[in-house]
């Protein structure tokens, strides 16, 4: 019998992989926000400059918390058509299209709250676009790039 769902396997082993990142994403994150909020002055946390930062931060949190409950739930959902499979009940024949739609969608969400933080020494807000930017980084490595960015500065 041919497997016409080995897609189920794949996507699994790709589900997997992401959830163990976003897990050590939101660890890293956590540890990061506790560090700067313990670590700052209180002159520094009247700032807008550390508000700005906490916030930013507080979204790359957000966004990674909620990407492993999301991505829990897929892993849920291949073993409910695992299951489904295995008593003759028919799946679909692939990831289902709107996986991929609500992950552009929480990128493009994360990009936009860190590039409100993105703004010029005269506190203008520059455009995220521009030469790639903030944007572009977050939507390849989600809040990585964000969190060192505040981090080191």
């Amino acid at each position: 019998m041919r497997e016409d769902s080995s897609w189920l396997a794949a996507a699994t082993k790709s589900i997997l992989q992401d959830l163990d990142t976003s897990k050590k994403e939101l660890e890293l994150v956590r540890d990061v926000l506790d560090n700067y909020e313990t670590n700052s002055t209180t002159s520094e946390a009247s700032g807008s400059r550390f508000e700005d930062r906490t916030f930013c931060m507080r979204a790359c949190q957000e966004y990674s918390g909620s990407r492993v409950h999301m991505l829990e739930e897929r892993i849920r959902q291949i073993h409910v058509w695992s299951s489904d499979r295995k008593m003759g009940k028919e799946i679909p024949d692939g990831v289902p299209d709107e996986w991929s739609t609500v992950d552009i969608e929480w990128r493009q969400w994360l990009s936009e709250q860190t590039s409100l933080q993105t703004s010029t020494p005269n506190n203008r807000q520059i455009d995220p676009f521009q030469a790639g930017g903030v944007d572009m980084a977050v939507r390849s490595w989600g809040p990585l790039i964000p969190l060192l960015e505040i981090y080191t500065r």
